[in-house]
């Protein structure tokens, strides 16, 4: 949400500002059984999208570059996935695909990552990173303001790191028109990725 959906949604409320908005933040498999079931009109979510239903249409929208970064007062150089190993690493949820996505990248270079601190949210892992508890693994888009204020540093490593696929599922017959003007509005019209 915060880092592509809610550009859109003030963009969308400028124009259409008597339509209410209502996020719902779930599992995506519990948002895919609500979407299925016409309980919402459609879901905003990285890949991977899984689900057994044949009617649901999945369709990529934009891709958002990945970092690991540290706490300006951090001086250790880290220069790969496998040095990550000698520092306190903090991760996304496992459940996550940010997270999932980020396993297969450590797997393929044999290092062996045991995060002391997990969450749920970016912005708990952003915190804890600026606070000098770790090394933090976030969407790069979402610290540049504290890239800028020099509290928080990238650390650069050698392997190239996923990026997080972010998708529109929905079922087409289900869209309501209001759904459909958002999505033709603000993601097949409008840009991309922030």
């Amino acid at each position: 949400v915060r880092n592509y959906l809610m550009e859109k949604i003030d963009h969308f409320r400028l124009k259409h500002p008597k339509i209410a908005i209502e996020l719902i933040d779930l599992s995506t498999s519990t948002l895919i059984e609500r979407l299925e079931e016409r309980k919402i009109d459609f879901v905003v979510d990285s890949t991977p999208v899984e689900t057994v239903y044949n009617n649901i249409e999945i369709k990529p929208i934009c891709s958002l570059s990945t970092c690991f970064v540290k706490s300006v007062k951090n001086t250790n150089k880290i220069n790969s996935l496998k040095e990550l190993e000698n520092e306190h690493i903090i991760l996304p949820s496992s459940r996550s695909s940010l997270r999932k996505n980020l396993n297969k990248c450590f797997n393929e270079s044999n290092a062996n990552i045991n995060p002391i601190l997990e969450f749920e949210t970016e912005e708990l892992i952003i915190d804890a990173a600026r606070r000098n508890l770790g090394v933090g693994y976030v969407v790069k888009s979402a610290i540049q303001y504290l890239i800028d204020a020099k509290i928080l540093e990238y650390v650069v490593v050698k392997e190239e790191l996923p990026k997080m696929e972010i998708n529109l599922v929905y079922v087409n017959n289900y869209l309501t028109n209001v759904a459909r003007i958002f999505i033709e509005e603000e993601i097949e019209n409008g840009n991309g990725c922030i």
